[in-house]
């Protein structure tokens, strides 16, 4: 009896160590296998240093879409100046490529906060949202490089615009004056008006409906000259022929005035539009990256 007896204590002893063994098998089971879960104070941490990482990259990201909104606000003022003709642009278009290409560093820096904010939240198990810049360094370089060279363009049409303001309203005064008798007068603004249309003959850019007005113009200007001529030489056949050579050509200048008015407004846009579309779509890019990072751990 006694061996039986020591038998079964022992086997007592190991049914308590199995069930030990057991209970702590249960317990360790039904622990997370994340360690993050199973450590509160590093989720605090972790959390902590993601939100700091997402502060950052929101302040650079806001830093670039400032730039870029302030460098298009200038060039669209150059662009619009282009078409109006009221003052030169560019100034504002040079700006605009100066600030433009002075934003370009803020990319790199963007793109390093956003890949270390990605880092964090993979180290989290957290799939990072759409929080990617789609710009890459040396764009916005690039960007500001052509609008710079716009800006010339710009320029040079905008003086070509400007003469023809000058040939029309010198036309004007040569119609008037003929109109007063006063060929002296007349002629001298005709001069004046050829002048001016001469240099809108040379300006180097290609519009298909320029050419329509500064022909229609120069014929206009043809026919008031002989017209001027004749009366200042008293010669009333040479008049009467002058007067209809110069209907014939009013006959087209509504014509001439539509031609004239297409060619500003192509002329204009195509000065600096491209490069003032690419700085749009990089700013829509930046402004896309905002609201990807704004949304971690929103």
């Amino acid at each position: 009896m006694a061996i039986i007896g020591r038998g079964l204590r022992a086997n007592g002893r190991v049914a308590l160590g199995v069930a030990a063994a057991l209970g702590l098998g249960a317990i360790l089971a039904a622990r997370s296998g994340d360690p993050f879960v199973a450590d509160p104070a590093a989720v605090a941490a972790l959390r902590s240093t993601i939100a700091l990482q997402r502060t950052s990259s929101v302040a650079q990201l806001e830093r670039l879409a400032t730039a870029l909104t302030a460098a298009l606000d200038e060039g669209r003022q150059g662009a619009a100046l282009t078409i109006q003709g009221t003052d030169r642009p560019g100034p504002h278009l040079e700006a605009a490529a100066q600030s433009i290409a002075n934003a370009d560093p803020l990319v790199a820096d963007a793109q390093a906060l956003i890949r270390r904010l990605a880092g964090e939240l993979a180290v989290w198990g957290r799939a990072a949202p759409e929080a990617d810049l789609a710009l890459e360094p040396g764009k916005l370089a690039s960007i500001g490089a052509q609008l710079r060279t716009s800006a010339g363009a710009a320029d040079a049409f905008w003086s070509m615009r400007r003469a023809t303001e000058t040939t029309l309203t010198r036309l004007a005064e040569a119609f008037a004056a003929v109109d007063a008798r006063d060929p002296g007068r007349a002629l001298a603004a005709i001069d004046a008006a050829e002048a001016s249309l001469g240099k809108v003959r040379t300006w180097p850019g290609s519009l298909l409906t320029l050419p329509i007005w500064t022909k229609a113009t120069g014929d206009l200007l043809a026919a008031l000259r002989s017209l001027a001529v004749a009366i200042r030489d008293h010669d009333l056949a040479g008049a009467r022929a002058a007067e209809a050579r110069y209907r014939t050509s009013a006959a087209t200048a509504h014509r001439a005035d539509i031609a004239l008015a297409v060619a500003i407004a192509e002329g204009g846009s195509a000065a600096s539009d491209n490069p003032l579309a690419a700085a749009a779509s990089a700013l829509r890019s930046v402004e896309e990256a905002l609201v990807g990072v704004r949304s971690i751990l929103a």
